[in-house]
Formats: structure tokens, C-alpha cells, sequence
């Protein structure tokens, strides 16, 4: 059980570490898109407009430095919860929102049917469900999503089927789990249940 917690962790921790890495770049695209214009034209900008940008700039560093505390008290964060896990869920799609074409393209929307609560290292389920955003969301590039939370389960709908080649890499992430998790994997649905005592 130590051995499967230990992989566990490892293999969540990386997913959370990669998440966070796809979300960070965006934010410090964004400040150096903004400097490469102030280099450019910055003898025709007037004071008023420097200003703009220079607190643009600002702005983007700020949230960048927010978002670096944010993951990294997240990946260090071990106590067991309970964690609600509609407000995970909401978190995590959020999160995968920086990609544009999921954030645009895909209507989501969770139903709580029955409250949920996991009593797991808080580390290992948000890498966990980072690791779904990553091979499920991203991969959604247009359509619905609904994710649906019964207790101990949450279950995800999809109304486009997914590659057999994504399904099968989303299997075997999933299977890293299963001392904590069982699962139901379709070309449109997965079903998870966690086992937490």
C-alpha cells in the first residue's frame, strides 16, 4: 500500500506539475507578447500609453508570481480533506480554461446530485483530475461535457467519441490509480469512485 501510495503521487504530481507549466506559459507569453511591443515602438509610444503597457506588463507578472504560489502550495499540499469535490472539479475545469479552444469550444457544466467529499492527500486528487483535464479535456475540441457527482462518484459525458488512441493513454492513467480508485472508461463516459474509507 505505501509502494502504490508513493507511485501514486509521484505519477499525480507530475500531471499537477505539467498543468501547471501548460497554464504558466500562457500568462508569461502574454508579458513577453507585451514587452516585444514596447521594444518595437517605443519612440512613438506617448507617456499615456508606455504607461498602459507597462502596467499590463505588471499585471501579468503579478498574476504569473500568484500563480506560482498557488502551485506550489498545491503540490506540497498533503492533509487528507475532506475536499468537496464539486468545488475540485469547478477548480480543475478552470484551470484547463487556458486553453482557448476547450475554454470556447466546449459547454460544460458539473451536477451535484448527491454531495461528494474525498478524504485523500489533496496533492494526489487534484494530479489526478489534472491528469483527466489533460488527456480528456484537451482533447475535447468541441461539444458538451457534463460531469455528474453521486456521493463517492463522479461521472464524465462527452457527446463526441474520443480517439481510441487517447482513450487508451487515458486508461492506463487511470489504472495507475486504481488502489484509490475504481473506474469506467467509454469512448464518451468515464465513471470514477473513489475509495477513501
Amino acid at each position: 500500500m505505501k509502494e502504490d501510495l508513493f507511485f501514486c503521487k509521484t505519477l499525480a504530481l507530475g500531471s499537477l506539475t505539467q498543468g501547471y507549466f501548460h497554464n504558466l506559459r500562457g500568462i508569461l507569453q502574454g508579458a513577453f507578447l507585451e514587452l516585444q511591443i514596447l521594444l518595437m515602438k517605443k519612440d512613438a509610444l506617448s507617456s499615456e500609453e508606455l504607461t498602459v503597457r507597462l502596467e499590463k506588463v505588471f499585471s501579468l507578472l503579478k498574476k504569473l508570481l500568484q500563480r506560482l504560489d498557488i502551485a506550489y502550495a498545491d503540490i506540497n499540499d498533503t492533509s487528507l480533506g475532506p475536499r468537496d469535490l464539486k468545488a475540485l472539479l469547478e477548480e480543475t475545469l478552470g484551470f484547463w480554461e487556458a486553453d482557448l479552444v476547450f475554454k470556447h469550444n466546449v459547454l460544460k457544466e458539473v451536477v451535484e446530485e448527491e454531495k461528494g467529499e474525498v478524504r485523500l492527500p489533496n496533492n494526489l486528487v487534484k494530479g489526478l483530475f489534472c491528469g483527466i483535464g489533460e488527456l480528456l479535456f484537451l482533447n475535447l475540441k468541441q461539444g458538451k461535457l457534463v460531469i455528474t457527482i453521486k456521493g463517492k462518484s463522479v461521472e464524465f459525458n462527452w457527446d463526441k467519441p474520443l480517439e481510441l488512441e487517447i482513450l487508451e493513454r487515458l486508461k492506463a492513467f487511470l489504472e495507475s490509480f486504481s488502489s484509490f480508485i475504481d473506474f469506467k472508461l467509454s469512448r464518451q463516459n468515464l465513471t470514477l469512485r473513489f475509495m477513501d474509507g
